[in-house]
């Protein structure tokens, strides 16, 4: 993501979990994958992590044995186009919103931007905490005496001024019918002809009870 809002196409898989299966239309997973999700879910999920947190308290060697974990069972991480068959991929994009998908009372609610940058930051941070992580974080967040946290935090608060936010919450994790309805009343309709590259887009990204810490160009 650039300050000026471009966001730049990351071949990311994206780590679901059986919950998230339930929130695509018709996602291309075989009956096997779907089954495995199952276990991988229980392992790889929040409260997996919260548990593997517990053991690295314990001075056992944890990041072999998460290591020795994830070759026995992997980590269920898809490409966006197994769980939206026909989504549309581009190199870039113009960044026109921001949607947090929450599970929860139906509803939808505006964030500022104080409150959009934050809840941002805080999912890309809830995945680290994991062994060798701390360990580590100093010498991978400091370049010649910048601390590129602050770098990073800059940049997104920037690419984010003036651009819309919301929450949206549901209990039927249907969030691939609504978020479309509630980015029409952000992004005008292109110009005949518009290159694809230019046409907006809308971060989408999971918080709360949701798998947090992805977000993709939706």
């Amino acid at each position: 993501m650039s300050p000026h809002g471009w966001v730049l196409t990351y071949p990311k898989p994206l780590t679901i979990s059986r919950h998230t299966l339930k929130a695509v239309k018709t996602p291309l997973l075989s009956r096997r994958e779907r089954i495995g999700l199952i276990v991988q879910s229980r392992l790889h999920s929040r409260s997996g992590r919260r548990l593997a947190l517990i053991l690295a308290r314990t001075h056992l060697p944890a990041a072999t044995i998460n290591a020795i974990v994830q070759m026995i069972v992997p980590p269920p991480k898809y490409h966006v186009e197994r769980l939206v068959p026909g989504v549309e991929l581009v190199p870039e994009a113009r960044l026109a919103g921001m949607v947090v998908i929450q599970p929860g009372v139906e509803g939808a609610a505006h964030l500022d931007e104080p409150e959009a940058l934050e809840t941002l930051m805080r999912n890309c941070e809830d995945a680290y905490g994991f062994p060798p992580y701390p360990a580590i974080e100093e010498s991978l967040r400091s370049q010649n005496g910048r601390d590129l946290k602050q770098v990073e935090r800059t940049i997104v608060a920037s690419a984010l001024s003036g651009v819309p936010a919301a929450v949206l919450r549901s209990e039927t994790m249907d969030w691939w019918r609504r978020v479309p309805a509630l980015v029409s009343r952000w992004t005008p309709s292109a110009p005949s002809g518009e290159a694809t590259s230019q046409a907006p887009r809308v971060l989408a990204g999971g918080n709360g009870g949701a798998r947090g810490g992805s977000a993709t160009d939706a």
